[in-house]
């Protein structure tokens, strides 16, 4: 008997031994088999308040509109910004303030 053989006589689980999905990915696929993976996420998150897929789509664009609307005040509130100081805000001579 060679070495391997007497190894799986020994451990027979050790043959099929698969890692078993959790109970997240068990929810997930159970209500939503074909869905995305952030879709699949955010039902999972949700602990159940959201049951389909229409709901979580609905909270991921909820999602992508307010980091868009934050990104869009952060680049165009500076330009805004500097319309508002003093004329001679700018005009000042920097040398003088140097190390």
């Amino acid at each position: 008997m060679d070495l391997l053989q007497e190894y799986e006589k020994n451990q027979p689980k050790a043959q099929l031994q698969r890692a078993l999905p959790t109970e997240g990915q068990l929810l997930a696929q159970r209500y939503a088999p074909d869905a995305g993976f952030f879709i699949r996420l955010v039902m999972k998150l949700s602990g159940g308040r959201i049951e389909n897929t229409r709901q979580a789509s609905m909270v991921l664009l909820g999602v992508a509109g307010i980091i868009l609307a934050i990104s869009v005040t952060i680049f165009v509130w500076p330009t805004s910004f500097k319309n508002s100081l003093p004329e001679n805000f700018l005009k000042i001579d920097q040398s003088q303030y140097k190390d």
